[in-house]
């Protein structure tokens, strides 16, 4: 007679999770491993119904505070500047290259 398994949702959530935040992907096979029990076909079936019920979810995400959007806004055009100074100093440059040449 089949041994009846324990592992459910939570049990598997719980082992892909953990695989998670070791860095590693939480295969059928991985998840497999971490629980130490389990079907190939049971675990594959829980992690599809764990990842539907996990898709459901959202994370809300602070509101960014005024300084910081502003502090962003200033550095991304501080970024843009000196990058389009370079572009346009390449630019001069090939300029320069080509009238040489002529």
């Amino acid at each position: 007679m089949p041994r009846k398994s324990n592992i459910n949702a939570d049990v598997v959530a719980a082992a892909m999770d953990a695989l998670l935040e070791r860095g590693e992907n939480p295969t059928t096979s991985a998840v497999r491993a971490e629980i130490g029990e389990g079907s190939f076909s049971t675990v594959s079936s829980l992690m599809k119904e764990v990842a539907a019920a996990r898709e459901g979810q959202s994370v809300r995400i602070a509101e960014m505070p005024e300084s910081v959007l502003t502090t962003s806004k200033k550095a991304g055009a501080d970024i843009y500047r000196a990058a389009h100074k370079e572009a346009m100093a390449e630019v001069e440059s090939i300029r320069t290259a080509v009238n040489k040449r002529r």
